[in-house]
């Protein structure tokens, strides 16, 4: 596969499926925004094309939880139990905890290039189902 197809694919499927423009960043993840949800992007690895990686970074930090990280953690928990393939991960970042919604699923055969079609029949459940997860994980403290 040509270096950046993969990307380039995923950008096309973006931009007709959910009509927002998309770019190509330095590391090769195909960033996007959401009117009223903010940024978030696809991490692309040309070395697993079937592997689908929607990131949907830092939406929420410990101050929304009043400082309590055991409530984020068992927050997190919930919504991953409850919520399909949706992933809350937290970090140490400046201080804080952060969360992080993340939707992960293989998108084509093993070592396969997904269909374009494939790709804007997914992605736009993907990302209403990474905002859903971190609108749960917020709202349901």
């Amino acid at each position: 596969m040509a270096e950046g197809t993969l990307a380039q694919l995923y950008k096309q499927a973006i931009e007709e499926a959910v009509g927002v423009i998309a770019r190509i960043d330095d590391e090769g993840d195909v960033v996007f925004k959401i009117p009223s949800i903010g940024t978030l992007y696809f991490s692309v690895s040309e070395n697993d094309p079937a592997y689908l990686h929607l990131v949907f970074p830092v939406f929420a930090d410990d101050r929304e939880f009043n400082g309590d990280r055991m409530a984020m953690m068992m927050r997190a928990n919930d919504v991953v139990r409850t919520t399909k393939v949706v992933k809350i991960s937290l970090r140490e970042k400046d201080d804080r905890l952060v969360a992080t919604a993340t939707a992960e699923m293989f998108v084509a055969g093993k070592d396969a290039l997904p269909t374009l079609e494939m790709l804007r029949s997914v992605i736009e459940r993907c990302i209403d189902v990474v905002c859903l997860g971190a609108k749960e994980f917020v709202e349901k403290q």
